[in-house]
């Protein structure tokens, strides 16, 4: 049982234990001091899982179209590849988030400790509840899983509204990300099926149209991401929206971009201390990305992920 589904069955009995000191048990001192105590004890075990609940990483994966039948049950293949596709776009996320842009191939780093198990079964349809599932005392601190959960999902909003350009949907993520990403599309697409996602305080809903649409438009799209060191003077920043310009040494361009997630906080904090000199040397290390269509030109943006004064 998931903790969520825990905390509904608490909850109902919580209820149930109020009516019958309030309606039976009037009369009877005995049988009113122990509902009391069991009141006092199922109280208690509310307010440890609620706590837990808050510290501990869930999503609930609800999903309708050709695979599900009514609110019964759902193809188990479908199931197995669409929950399979979008751990992986929380693992590349998660990995992402702690570690910075991730290679081309090889393994994701930190898989294990980006783990969803299935806990529950959800009906509103048909779905799962996903929860982190730790091994030891209760989560005393928020998970750190939690906001990798929040951004896979906000990368699969901004693949599905259809108005966003995919070079600008790559700029916000890697390589790998994406790529688990438009896997999963590809899954809903040809399965003609839809999915809506529930975390503790959002939801979002994809339908079959939403999933066809997007697929469609990214499916042979062609990317590459590769690291490259420029020195240059960084002329221009606006810190809001993390961009910045570069002009590099000995080259008649201008380079656009933003900075990375990891090394936003780092400049303001040298903004701080009065260490960055704009218009400065700086050696850069940053993410090239490119994205090329069938028919179409290259597409280049940068993420900057350190620079140092030279």
């Amino acid at each position: 049982m998931s903790k969520r589904s825990r905390m509904s069955y608490l909850r109902a009995e919580l209820s149930e234990l109020e009516a019958a000191i309030r309606d039976q048990w009037q009369n009877d001192p005995l049988g009113r001091l122990s509902a009391e105590s069991l009141k006092v004890r199922v109280l208690s075990e509310i307010a440890l899982l609620e706590e837990e609940i808050e510290n501990t990483a869930s999503v609930d994966l609800f999903f309708f179209g050709d695979p599900v039948y009514d609110t019964q049950g759902v193809d188990a293949r479908f199931a197995t590849e669409a929950i399979s596709r979008y751990q992986d776009i929380v693992s590349t996320s998660f990995a992402q988030m702690l570690q910075g842009s991730l290679g081309e191939r090889g393994p994701i780093p930190l898989l294990e400790h980006s783990k969803l198990f299935i806990t529950d079964v959800v009906r509103g349809s048909f779905g799962f509840c996903l929860e982190e599932v730790t091994y030891d005392e209760p989560p005393l601190i928020p998970s750190f899983l939690a906001p990798a959960i929040t951004k896979a999902n906000a990368v699969i909003v901004m693949m599905a509204r259809g108005g966003e350009r995919i070079e600008d949907i790559f700029e916000e993520v890697d390589y790998r990300t994406f790529s688990a990403a438009r896997s999963l599309f590809e899954h809903m697409s040809k399965t003609n099926a839809g999915m809506r996602i529930e975390e503790r305080r959002s939801q979002i809903q994809i339908t079959q149209q939403q999933f066809a649409r997007a697929f469609e438009s990214i499916k042979d799209a062609i990317l590459s991401e590769e690291e490259v060191n420029l020195t240059g003077r960084i002329i221009g920043v606006t810190p809001i929206s993390r961009r910045f310009e570069l002009r590099p040494t000995g080259q008649d361009m201008l380079i656009r971009g933003r900075f990375g997630s990891n090394l936003a906080a780092n400049y303001l904090e040298q903004i701080d201390r009065g260490d960055f000199n704009l218009g400065a040397l700086y050696a850069a290390k940053l993410t090239k990305k490119t994205v090329t269509k069938p028919g179409g030109d290259p597409v280049v943006s940068y993420t900057m992920l350190a620079f140092n004064a030279v």
